[in-house]
């Protein structure tokens, strides 16, 4: 789906979001997640962006009215030379179980480390917080740039096979 619309994309996200998370909060979490993978899946050929233009692509079409929105324009400012401390300090990192202190931060974490899975997966979880939450999108987002090649070989052994193939 990384070169589905744009539209497309928020709008699948929410449908498959709606069914748990309901709120416009969370569905504007799963849209800027969605667009954060379509992005890192069609940047796989050329060198990586930077952040700046990723959030700044993530954030453009979401409702500016929600704090997922202003999470990210945030994760923007601080950008990459900030520390991880200095990241879950100013966006959270998931501890009050809400998309607003979440996704900010995974998307910070993944588009900081958008080329290195090992590294990024290992900040998800030195942030601390809801760690299997940030961890899960940091994975996806980081996972869609990188492939199963970039995930490293020891790990992909010690977990269940990943079909590459529908049906």
């Amino acid at each position: 789906m990384h070169d589905a619309p744009v539209s497309t994309v928020i709008a699948q996200a929410e449908l498959s979001a709606e069914v748990t998370h309901a709120h416009p909060e969370a569905r504007c979490g799963a849209a800027a997640t969605a667009l954060a993978a379509r992005l890192a899946a069609s940047s796989r050929d050329v060198p990586c962006p930077g952040s700046d233009p990723l959030f700044a692509l993530v954030g453009a079409p979401l409702d500016a009215s929600l704090r997922v929105t202003r999470g990210l324009a945030e994760a923007q400012q601080l950008g990459a030379r900030a520390s991880l401390e200095d990241a879950v300090a100013a966006l959270g990192n998931g501890s009050k179980v809400s998309c607003p202190d979440t996704v900010p931060l995974a998307l910070w974490i993944a588009f900081r480390h958008l080329d290195d899975f090992e590294l990024a997966m290992r900040h998800a979880l030195a942030a601390g917080g809801d760690t299997d939450t940030v961890a899960a999108i940091v994975g996806g987002v980081v996972a869609s740039r990188v492939g199963l090649d970039g995930i490293p070989a020891a790990w992909r052994k010690r977990v269940e096979p990943v079909p590459t193939q529908l049906g």
